[in-house]
């Protein structure tokens, strides 16, 4: 029996994964060395280890899909053997370079809905447990977070939720999990957490009740930035939508899933891969990967002007430090003695 875990923090993107990893790093829980820095959309930080980002989207990218493709699960591209095993090979380096020695540590990334099982099946080997949290999030909260940062339409948002979540109770069934909710943790982060320390079975090196006050600080009120939209159940698929957020909120508050719950999830992810696939033609198919073609052709250029830019900025410094050395060096007694000599070599010089 393994006393290594690694907690797998799982849920869709904008959904309060970053909030809830950073809470368990506040509780001592460690998330490796070099993690992804704060920017303007999540000022707090992603709280998600950069290796581990790193590895997942190479990988995606080299199936021929990327975070925010909304058929990811319908048009699965299935990996080379040498693909996978190169991708099992990195996690496995990434393990033992970053948790070596640790019995505790956590992992989050919203690829995992899709990644997850391959992660679960090298973890196995390793005799590391996998516990998972399940955030959960209203699907328009997230879509109206991902319109803002990424200017994606509501409905790409709300596709993405949906196929991220269906996915991410289907792959975490085998593993000890628990859910919970993103309006749970902002208003009462003390009673959840401890929650989900019970329900995990997960002692962490810091309690929750050692950790009230930077808690309480960390989970302000701004960390919601979004709320819920209309939710128009008069369209059927959103209508399908919104019961399927209320079947996992309903999961947040239970000790376990209930099984008469997954059998719901299995049909509506049936379902969605029915219309998915009925959608995704070759057309799509072809203007999805010509998007993505110039999205990195696009980043490459920016990251050239990026580059040169700072070479610029060298030179620009280097020239300016070299003409002020030159206008110290003329006003020195040295450079003023060695005047007669310089007029004469000129004088020689220009006689030949």
């Amino acid at each position: 029996m393994t006393n290594r875990k690694c907690i797998f923090i799982v849920g869709m993107h904008r959904s309060g994964t970053s909030s809830l990893t950073g809470a368990l790093q506040i509780m001592g829980c460690p998330l490796g060395s070099k993690l992804l820095g704060p920017f303007s959309d999540n000022p707090k930080g992603f709280f998600e280890n950069e290796r581990v980002w790193g590895v997942n989207q190479k990988f995606l990218e080299q199936c021929g899909s990327s975070w925010d493709d909304p058929f990811l699960s319908s048009t699965p591209c299935p990996p080379t053997p040498n693909l996978l095993e190169e991708y099992r090979q990195e996690i496995v380096q990434i393990v033992q370079e970053e948790f070596r020695n640790k019995t505790l540590f956590a992992v989050k990334d919203p690829r995992f809905c899709m990644l997850f099982p391959i992660w679960k099946d090298i973890f196995q080997q390793l005799n590391i447990s996998t516990p998972c949290i399940i955030a959960v999030r209203h699907p328009f909260e997230s879509a109206a977070s991902l319109k803002k940062r990424n200017n994606f339409s509501m409905e790409r948002g709300i596709l993405m939720w949906m196929n991220h979540m269906l996915q991410a109770e289907i792959v975490t069934r085998d593993c000890p999990r628990v859910f919970t909710s993103f309006d749970s943790l902002l208003c009462d982060p003390i009673t959840e957490l401890r929650r989900i320390s019970q329900e995990l079975h997960i002692t962490f090196p810091k309690s929750t009740e050692k950790c009230v006050e930077e808690l309480t600080t960390f989970f302000d009120r701004d960390l919601r930035h979004h709320t819920k939209y209309d939710e128009q159940k008069n369209n059927f698929l959103i209508s399908q939508i919104i019961d399927y957020h209320s079947l996992l909120c309903e999961a947040a508050g239970a000790a376990s899933f209930p099984v008469h719950l997954q059998d719901q999830t299995n049909r509506l992810h049936s379902q969605l891969i029915e219309i998915l696939s009925f959608f995704y033609n070759a057309d799509i198919s072809l203007l999805f990967q010509s998007n993505k073609n110039e999205t990195k052709q696009l980043a490459m250029l920016r990251r050239e002007y990026e580059e040169q830019g700072k070479r610029l900025q060298q030179e620009t410094s280097a020239r300016s430090n070299l003409e002020n050395l030159v206008g110290h060096m003329q006003k020195t007694k040295t450079w003023r003695l060695a005047e007669f000599l310089r007029n004469f070599i000129s004088r020689r010089t220009k006689q030949r």
